[in-house]
């Protein structure tokens, strides 16, 4: 999950170096961190659903990589033809990326859930969509038409 984190977060991405490669993270983003999969361990032994495991991840998303909800930065169930992802990530009034999420008691994410997340990307002009249970992350970049 750190990986990724320094990828994808408001706060941590200028933690890159010049040559893409991560470079330490602060003390408090990897308090944050440990406090976070200590969260999404507990959510899988409890079998959480999907519907809180999308709250501890928006939580996540505002705490340890920054977005803001009230602010706007983070939008619920998104309108996708006749479908609805999770929730989308905003900067600037332009969404970023989409976030599928699964229940944290799902242990293995499977080639349905990432065929789900890629046809998310096809369907609108967004580049990426980040699928998850909160353990396991799986960024999904849209594929160009042949």
């Amino acid at each position: 999950m750190t990986g990724l984190v320094l990828f994808w977060g408001r706060r941590s991405c200028q933690r890159l170096n010049t040559e893409g490669s991560a470079m330490a993270i602060d003390k408090r983003i990897s308090t944050k961190l440990s406090r976070f999969t200590e969260v999404f361990n507990k959510a899988r032994e409890d079998q959480a659903n999907e519907s809180d495991t999308v709250m501890f991840l928006i939580k996540f998303f505002e705490e340890v990589l920054g977005y803001d909800p009230l602010g706007g930065e983070i939008t619920k169930e998104v309108a996708i033809k006749d479908r609805r992802c999770d929730f989308s990530v905003v900067v600037n009034t332009k969404v970023q990326f989409l976030v599928e999420a699964k229940s944290a008691g799902i242990k293995v994410l499977n080639a349905k859930h990432i065929e789900q997340a890629e046809n998310y990307a096809s369907r609108l002009p967004i580049n990426w969509v980040l699928l998850t249970n909160g353990l396991s992350w799986y960024p999904c970049q849209q594929r160009p038409s042949p």
